[in-house]
């Protein structure tokens, strides 16, 4: 299966409603200490899960995906199809950071 990681420098309001646009679906806000507080979590057809999340640093200043510091906003996606792929590729407000293979 694969893992993507999108980054973005929008506000994470923006990129939720672009991402909701592009592929028609709902994203549900959620909170949680271990993702730095507030993110966006929706599943849908053509993927597992897809979650918005800041890329915030603890207490001890270690960011969650520290090779990317320069986007404030990350969004994994896992179990993606190749249509949600290719309308991904199509939005300007999130890059493709990273693919994992596992």
């Amino acid at each position: 299966m694969k893992y993507f990681l999108y980054g973005a420098t929008e506000s994470m309001r923006k990129v939720v409603e672009d991402l909701s646009s592009a592929l028609r679906l709902r994203f549900e806000e959620r909170d949680s200490s271990y993702k730095g507080g507030k993110y966006f979590l929706a599943h849908g057809e053509g993927f597992q899960e897809i979650s918005v999340e800041s890329n915030w640093e603890d207490e001890e200043g270690f960011a969650s995906e520290p090779n990317f510091k320069e986007y404030p906003i990350l969004v994994y996606f896992n179990g993606v199809g190749d249509e949600a792929r290719n309308l991904l590729s199509e939005l300007r407000v999130i890059v493709l950071l990273r693919v994992d293979e596992i």
